[in-house]
């Protein structure tokens, strides 16, 4: 029997990079999937027919904008309405920005809050009272390294990114009682499309930076998650799992 076999897992930003690799993970694994993406594409439909097909799970597509609260709303009265207890939510989806502080629009800066901090902290008020008849309930929230190493240019998104960290330590201390694990996992540099318009040099002072010296890949990170959504992980709870190749 897969790990997963039978669950259902919200996962956010399923559209690419670490989004898209957690869903290919956990269907593998046997578990169904509620697919939030800002869009619909029909690039991404055919996805989720191959891994219905391939894997026989279900996929439930939900399109919503997080940095949209009144959007968030209506996506969670669509995520009501099917009817489904939730096992799993993977609080994924987040946006960059790398302005220094002269540079800095404040409502860049607003809007990266919203995405990376308020839109996981309103949905997850949401999922909360679906996860609670769950045997094996599990919430990953992805942070980054940018929470917990500083660098120029990390004004508000590495804020952002340590806000959901705090705020992960916090959950799994309130849900516990409930039977609630809530982790969070902090990647550090990864072969994903945000990296691809990093500078040359700045790109390979980073990877100079891990001792592993090179970048780590969306699947690294799935697999811890799905670890993480497991019972494997069943004693491991308010904890920040670094995925970073030794930063």
């Amino acid at each position: 029997m897969k790990k997963l076999e039978g669950r259902t897992a919200l996962i956010t930003g399923c559209n690419r990079g670490i989004g898209r690799a957690i869903m290919q993970e956990l269907v593998t694994e046997g578990a169904n999937i509620i697919a939030c993406t800002r869009e619909q594409t029909s690039e991404q439909d055919v996805f989720y027919m191959r891994c219905q097909s391939e894997y026989g799970v279900q996929i439930y597509p939900v399109y919503f904008d997080l940095s949209d609260g009144d959007a968030i709303r209506i996506a969670l009265k669509e995520i009501y309405s099917l009817k489904l207890f939730i096992d799993i939510l993977v609080n994924n989806a987040g946006i960059l920005n790398t302005d220094g502080l002269l540079r800095l629009k404040l409502e860049d800066a607003h809007r990266v809050m919203q995405v990376n901090y308020f839109a996981p902290l309103q949905l997850t008020q949401g999922i909360v009272k679906l996860m609670l008849r769950s045997k094996s309930a599990s919430i990953i929230n992805v942070a980054s390294i940018a929470a917990l190493k500083p660098t120029v240019g990390n004004t508000v998104y590495g804020a952002s990114k340590a806000a959901l960290v705090s705020m992960t330590t916090c959950w799994a201390k309130e849900l516990a009682p409930a039977g609630i694990r809530v982790n969070v996992v902090a990647p550090g540099y990864l072969n994903t499309d945000m990296s691809a318009g990093v500078d040359a040099k700045v790109m390979a002072q980073l990877v100079d930076d891990t001792l592993l010296k090179r970048l780590g890949t969306p699947e690294e990170v799935a697999k811890v998650v799905s670890f993480l959504a497991s019972d494997d992980s069943s004693y491991i709870n308010g904890e920040i799992i670094k995925i970073t190749g030794g930063v």
